[in-house]
């Protein structure tokens, strides 16, 4: 029995021995670990604090934005309200401008306008009594001037010059002409150039409109150059020898003529409408011609009628007198 006894005693204690070094690799291990796991929690734990840190600055400094922000309200408001208005007035300033430059930009207009087809050309000055228009060749050699301080139109015994009212104009330059406006705030004149179809050639048209009143309608065209040579007038038109800008007086261009001009008074344009027309000498300058007239009168218009009230067609040539 006590052998027994003594075995059982062995076996409790060699028992409770291995349990006990069991334990003990447990808590080592679980030392181990938490050894391992500290340097982890430390950084965590900075990393929070640092956070926290981070989250307490921003607060702080929306605290003290709201603080300003609180303090411009209650105390300072109309200075806030004067200077947004003041912000916003200079940007809606420089906003208008900025557009005002751009919309002068996209519509300015040059003040020579220019049209050409084939050997044809005319140009037309906006901004000045003369050249409305100027008929020139191909090369740029003026044939004849339109000049609007010598034209003049009577209307019902009132006369006018044509640069005495208030002008309009515009250009269709895919069929090659020109409209040109001119208003007295009674009455409306409108002349029309188109170039060719032929080549060497412009027609120019007037037409007359009165919304208020029978009109009778006398219209002078003056065709000017530095000079005529050899002119001969009809009631028809006339025909005269021009020559090129290379020579300014009488006697050289009388001795070098480079084009023969020809104008033709379109009567059959005007129908049945009773028409009165002259042909007659204009300005001279030095004994030289420099200006033809051409009178058309055109009686009892009637009120809201658009009214054929001038028709001429220009064309030249190379003198046959050129030197070659």
């Amino acid at each position: 029995m006590k052998s027994e006894k003594d075995q059982m005693e062995k076996f409790t204690n060699e028992h409770q021995n291995s349990q006990a070094k069991t334990i003990g690799t447990k808590n080592n291990l679980l030392l181990e670990e938490e050894k391992e796991l500290q340097p982890a929690q430390i950084n965590q734990e900075k990393t929070v604090n640092k956070l926290d840190l981070d989250s307490q600055k921003k607060s702080n400094l929306d605290t003290r934005l709201t603080n300003i922000l609180q303090y411009l309200l209650d105390k300072q408001i109309h200075f806030v309200i004067l200077a947004l208005a003041f912000v916003y007035l200079t940007f809606s300033w420089f906003s208008t401008q900025s557009k005002f430059a751009q919309l002068q930009a996209d519509n300015v207009e040059p003040s020579i306008v220019s049209l050409n087809k084939g050997s044809s050309a005319i140009s037309f000055n906006r901004d000045s009594a003369k050249s409305r228009p100027t008929i020139k060749s191909n090369t740029g050699e003026k044939i004849l001037e339109f000049n609007d301080l010598d034209n003049l139109i009577t209307v019902n015994g009132v006369t006018t010059k044509l640069w005495d009212t208030d002008h309009n104009y515009k250009t269709d330059a895919a069929n090659s002409r020109l409209y040109h406006e001119m208003n007295s705030g009674k009455w409306t004149l409108f002349q029309e150039v188109t170039l060719g179809p032929d080549p060497n050639r412009v027609q120019i048209e007037y037409y007359y409109r009165n919304d208020d009143t029978v009109s009778d309608v006398t219209l002078r065209l003056s065709h000017n150059q530095t000079y005529f040579t050899a002119p001969q007038l009809s009631q028809a038109g006339f025909k005269a020898q021009v020559s090129s800008g290379a020579y300014t007086s009488l006697e050289d261009q009388a001795a070098n003529p480079r084009y023969s001009v020809e104008m033709k008074v379109n009567s059959g344009a005007f129908g049945n409408l009773p028409l009165v027309t002259k042909v007659e000498e204009g300005s001279n300058d030095k004994g030289g011609l420099t200006g033809i007239l051409t009178t058309y009168n055109v009686r009892n218009i009637h009120v809201n009628q658009r009214t054929l009230v001038a028709s001429e067609e220009i064309t030249w040539q190379d003198s046959p007198l050129l030197k070659k």
